[in-house]
Order: structure tokens, then sequence, then C-alpha cells
């Protein structure tokens, strides 16, 4: 922090001067200087919050905080607690934050004004602002040379976990394997080639071109189709876009996210997110069409709000928080509780035909929820590589490969529980 105590203390008072508004100037008013008072902490406060989220949202720094200098830990959590207690505190704001600044730095006893303090915090704030700035340059130049040396390594062969830059670590467990690809011909070259992504692009590949054939010649010779609405067949039709899009996502994540440049990188895992959430969408679409067949409002009702927190999913899929390398367990938390979502739905009908009818009426749509239950567990634990790092798991039979292989079947198992829906839509719906 000394470091910067000269250059950042000007800027703090040119920053803090510049942010006070005239009327503050000498007063004979106390109601006058309060107000002022008021005024100038309130801009702090906000300027203080804008500032703080950029940092965190920039450099992720609130949760890698407690990996660097005690100080910067120290300054750090000092302005999150001033953002966090201060705001809405109203007139009592001025006192208490001379307070919380006081007993936050007992080595300042003169820090006993509102502007002494808001020009301490402004210092502190410029000089943590300083502090990600140059660790950010110094990692962005150590990232560059990580990148290179990867490039002129898998020229010639496949990278080990240690090898890749950092942005591209996903699982610790896979320890060989790994491509780095300096442009798209090369990562869509490497789809014919045996490396650690092999079995997740060929698993979803292989689905996509299933279920398309299943869309062009299964689905036409069922009754539901012989006997459906057009209405019918446009939600069943939903559904197996989304299934196809989810798995072309899905391959298409796995070839191009061995590509050297980051952002290009994170856009592919996002493009991946989508598909998923669309299809857990569409998924629940299908079952509260045919639940409340002969119910039309509620039918409307359940498919518009699901439409809408699958669209929202999707663009919040985007955000660059959901794509962070610590984020897995938010990801999978945020799939899940969309997808327990649905239940809402099971519910209602339960208490409009009764739960025996409903459990029954849903029944086949449950192979398909244990099969993508299977793969999540999978997938969140890391089995079988935690058990054996470093071996055959490295290309084949992975956490990965064995959630592509539930994805699918639950896909599968889900089209058939809808043919099977649509046949019975009428006899449960209309039954009450």
């Amino acid at each position: 922090m000394a470091s910067y105590s000269t250059s950042s203390s000007s800027t703090a008072t040119a920053t803090l001067v510049h942010r006070k508004p005239a009327s503050n100037q000498a007063s004979d008013s106390s109601s006058g200087a309060q107000s002022n008072d008021d005024e100038t902490l309130s801009q702090f406060l906000k300027d203080l919050e804008d500032r703080l989220r950029k940092l965190e949202d920039d450099y992720g720094f609130s949760g890698a905080i407690d990996q660097v200098d005690e100080s910067i830990y120290h300054t750090y959590k000092t302005l999150v607690e001033v953002r966090d207690s201060m705001i809405g505190e109203g007139k009592k704001a001025a006192d208490s934050l001379v307070t919380l600044v006081a007993s936050k730095y007992q080595e300042l006893p003169s820090l006993t004004t509102l502007e002494s303090n808001l020009l301490h915090l402004e210092k502190n704030l410029v000089d943590l602002e300083q502090f990600c700035l140059e660790n950010s340059i110094l990692a962005a130049n150590h990232l560059n040379k990580s990148i290179q040396s990867a490039l002129s390594a898998a020229a010639t062969r496949l990278l080990t976990y240690e090898e890749i830059p950092t942005p591209w670590r996903c699982n610790p467990y896979i320890k060989r394997g790994y491509r780095f690809c300096h442009n798209y011909f090369d990562c869509v070259v490497s789809m014919a080639k045996i490396h650690n992504e092999t079995c997740n692009i060929w698993t979803h590949l292989l689905g996509f071109v299933a279920m398309l054939t299943i869309a062009f010649f299964h689905w036409p010779t069922t009754l539901s189709w012989q006997e459906s609405s057009n209405m019918d067949k446009f939600a069943m039709l939903i559904f197996l876009v989304a299934a196809m899009k989810c798995l072309v996502c899905s391959a298409v994540w796995h070839t191009f996210n061995g590509i050297c440049h980051e952002e290009h990188m994170k856009r592919f895992a996002c493009v991946d997110y989508t598909g998923i959430t669309v299809l857990i969408a569409c998924s629940i679409l299908t079952t509260e069409y045919t639940a409340f067949y002969c119910s039309p409002r509620a039918q409307a009702a359940y498919m518009i709000v699901t439409a809408l927190c699958g669209l929202a999913g999707a663009i919040f899929t985007w955000h660059p928080s959901f794509d962070r390398p610590d984020g897995k367990a938010r990801r999978v938390t945020f799939f899940v509780s969309f997808a327990v979502a649905g239940g809402a739905g099971f519910m209602h009908a339960a208490a409009l035909h009764g739960f025996t009818p409903t459990f029954f009426f849903y029944l086949p749509v449950l192979k398909s929820l244990a099969s993508y239950s299977v793969g999540v567990i999978v997938y969140a634990l890391l089995i079988p590589e935690r058990w054996c790092p470093g071996g055959l798991f490295d290309y084949f039979g992975m956490s990965h490969n064995l959630w592509h292989i539930s994805v699918f079947a639950g896909i599968y198992y889900h089209y058939m529980a809808t043919v099977s829906l649509l046949e019975g839509a009428k006899a449960y719906s209309c039954s009450a």
C-alpha cells in the first residue's frame, strides 16, 4: 500500500473535491451542512458500489481476495463493509461511517469528521483499483506467455493438465490428452483424432443423428402422430428441436473448447449452457401441455411462465460470472432448480385429478428424470476419474462421457414419455 500513497492521496483528494457540490462550502446553517453531508455521503456510497462491483466483475476479486496481500485484503473487506452497512442508513449514515472507519483503522485517531473519513476511504479505494490494475496486467502477460508455450507444444503432441493455460483447466483429475488449437480449422480437424474430447464430441453428434432419425421415421408411425392435432404435433416438435439443438450445441462446445482465444472459448461454453436451458424448458412444456390438455387457461399460464423462465435462464447463462471456473456448483444448482420447478404443474394437476391418476399419468417421465439424475451426480462428483486420475479415464469413460450418455438417454426417454402423454392426455385431463 505504501508504494501508492503519494499518487493515490492526491487522486483521492481530487476525486472527492470534484464530487463535492459547491453548496457544501462554508454555511451558517447546521441543517444545510447536514443536507450537504448527506448528499456527499450518498454520492460517495453510490460511487463505491459501482467501483467495487466493477472490481469484482472485471477481476473476480471477491473470490480470490483472501489470496492477496493482507493489507489489500483488509482494505477490500473494509470497503465492502462500508458499502453493505451504510446504504439505507439515511441521516445516521455519517455517524455510522465515522464509527466504522475508526474501528477498522484504530491507528488513525484523527479521522473524526465525515470529510476526513471519506478522503481516507477514497484513497484506499484508489489503492485497491491500482493494485487490481497492476496485477491484472501481470496476469495478462503471464497468460499470454502460457498460451504461446502451450501452442508451441500442442503443434506436435497432446498436452497435460499442467501445460494448458489456467482458464482452460476444468477437471484436475483428467491429466492428459488436451488439445490447444490455433484456429477454428484445427479444432474441426481434431474431431477425427483421439484426445480427451473425442468421446464428448461424438456421443452427442451421434445422438443428434439418432434424434433426427426418430423425428423423421419413428414419430410419424406412432398413434400420437396419427390421432393428434396440429397443436399436439407442434408441442412434440418444440421438444425435438430443443433436444437436437442441445446435442448440437454440446458437440460444438466440445469441438471448439480447445481454441486458444479465451473469450471465444467462453462464448462456446455459453452456447452449450443455452442448449441445456432450452431443453429443460421445452421438456417441462410438453408435460404442462398434456397435463392441462382440457384446462386451456391453466395450460397457457404454466406454459407462458415456463417459456419466460427459459428465456431468462438462457440470457442469464451468458453472464460472465456463470462460466467462472469456480462456478460449477452454481451451474449445477441452476439447472437442477429449473428442472425441479417443473414439479409445480404436477402438484396442480394432482390437486385437480387426484394424486394416483396424476402419478400414473406422469410415470413415463420417471425414466427420463432418473437418467438425468444419475448423469448430474456423476458429473458433479467427477466419477470415476477422481478415483483413478491419469489413467484410461483421461480418454474414455470419464464423468463427462457418462453425463453425455445420460443426457441422450434422458432425451430419448422423454421423447417416448411425450408420445405416451399425448396419447393419454384427453383421457386424463378431461376426466374431471
